[in-house]
């Protein structure tokens, strides 16, 4: 137990803490990185598992980017009172950014929360910062000098509560309880044992869960340390909407039959709720994927709603094929069937270029020489109607004759045929007429 003085606090006193507290503040915001870990035994080296740690993928295969250097700051503190070691780790996107710390002389401090620095003697040591694999370290001196006056020692902390649960992106703060209450150095420094499952604020304690998994949640003051165990728990989704616009917010597809033509596309969305589950990606499936197939889906950035996907109608007519939507967590599942009927012809477009896609034929005149021949061709859409197949005639064979038309493979698109002007000059304009089944317009052009 220390001993106290027993008169009472000068204005000077409080001035002189609140120096203390703003300087250590603004060391922790104006440091590069700070890093923090878990214990292990006061004094030893003490690993830590910083956030970041990622790989890239480029073509050729993962590339790891390799630590260049690392610059630890120096550390100035008073006897009982605890500092964050900081560390700047180089290049920032690192593939391993995992560092461990290591002081000379544990007489004078020593590690007692991963990288939170206690000061015991007055004195100076060397603290050294090392990358995981061991290629890249850095120092830095500790200077630890006389304590105030009054220096009161932290006999214990007690974090409350001792467990929590959170939801990913869900926060809330712990309380630490100081003992005795005027103690020198009594403000906690709060670190995350895991970052990669929950994150706090050094200052105020303020928990946040980043990904469903158990952190330990260390506070530490004067020396002396508890925690909290924190469990981050996923967010279900709940509820699933099908829709045919995004704009939408009800579902009108579940339950119901859309049509499709023979090779006709279609977007659909669907919502799943709430926007903020930990996993509610919409898995896709078809009954019978060769007559109606489902595409890859498409997932909104932040969020579950407004999700896409393509369905195709296959080449052949069919009926009651299912599509279900399936999200982990949700039942039952949302369906709804297609019916796939042939494609119907709804125009014809003349050209006398097979690169153009607008009409520039239909109603004209076009003269040629005697025996001359010209190609036109004709686009049928849709390109899936069931029969587009273009009947060519002309209202005068002997003087201008159609031959037989050559038809793309695959589609109805850029059917030619050869028109031949006879022998003879004509004083009348002979019609060329362009005809499928179905009830589309002919179009016709003269010669």
């Amino acid at each position: 137990m220390t001993n106290r003085r027993k008169c009472g606090r000068r204005k000077s006193d409080y001035i002189i803490r609140y120096l203390f507290v703003t300087s250590f503040i603004a060391h922790v915001i104006l440091g590069a990185m700070i890093v923090t870990g878990c214990p292990s035994a006061l004094g030893t080296t003490i690993p830590l598992d910083v956030p970041g740690d990622k790989e890239i993928t480029a073509p050729g295969g993962t590339v790891t980017i390799p630590v260049t250097s690392l610059v630890i700051e120096p550390v100035t503190l008073k006897v009982g009172q605890s500092q964050l070691a900081v560390t700047k780790i180089l290049p920032a996107d690192a593939s391993d950014r995992r560092i461990s710390y290591s002081i000379d002389d544990t007489d004078i401090a020593e590690l007692t929360s991963g990288s939170v620095i206690f000061g015991k003697a007055v004195g100076t040591t060397t603290i050294t910062v090392t990358s995981r694999a061991g290629e890249k370290t850095s120092t830095a001196r500790i200077t630890v000098e006389t304590g105030e006056p009054e220096y009161i020692a932290v006999n214990s902390i007690a974090v409350s509560p001792k467990t929590l649960e959170l939801a990913v992106g869900q926060s809330k703060s712990l309380a630490a309880a100081v003992e005795p209450v005027d103690a020198t150095y009594g403000a906690p420094i709060w670190i995350s044992e895991d970052n990669g499952i929950a994150t706090v604020n050094p200052m105020t304690g303020e928990v946040t869960g980043i990904k469903p998994g158990t952190a330990e949640i260390r506070a530490t003051a004067g020396g002396i340390s508890d925690t909290c165990t924190v469990n981050v728990l996923s967010i279900p989704g709940t509820g699933l909407v099908l829709k045919d616009a995004s704009y939408l917010s009800s579902d009108n597809l579940s339950g119901t039959t859309i049509t499709l033509h023979v090779g006709e596309t279609k977007t659909i969305y669907a919502d799943v709720t709430p926007a903020e589950a930990t996993n509610g990606a919409v898995k896709w499936t078809s009954s019978d994927s060769n007559l109606v197939s489902t595409g890859t889906p498409l997932l909104p950035s932040g969020s579950w709603l407004r999700q896409e996907v393509t369905i195709r109608a296959g080449s052949t007519p069919a009926t009651e094929v299912t599509i279900s939507a399936h999200v982990d967590g949700v039942t039952p599942d949302k369906t709804f069937t297609v019916n796939v009927i042939p494609g119907v012809a709804d125009g014809i477009v003349l050209k006398d270029d097979q690169s153009l896609t607008s009409d520039n034929l239909t109603g004209t005149m076009i003269d040629m020489y005697v025996g001359e021949t010209k190609t036109v061709y004709a686009d049928v859409t849709p390109s899936t109607t069931i029969n587009g197949t273009v009947t060519w005639t002309s209202a005068n064979p002997s003087q201008v004759a159609t031959t037989t038309p050559v038809l793309p493979p695959g589609s109805w698109l850029n059917q030619a045929v050869t028109i031949m002007a006879g022998s003879t000059p004509t004083s009348t304009p002979v019609a060329i007429t362009a005809h499928i089944e179905g009830g589309v317009p002919d179009k016709t052009f003269h010669v």
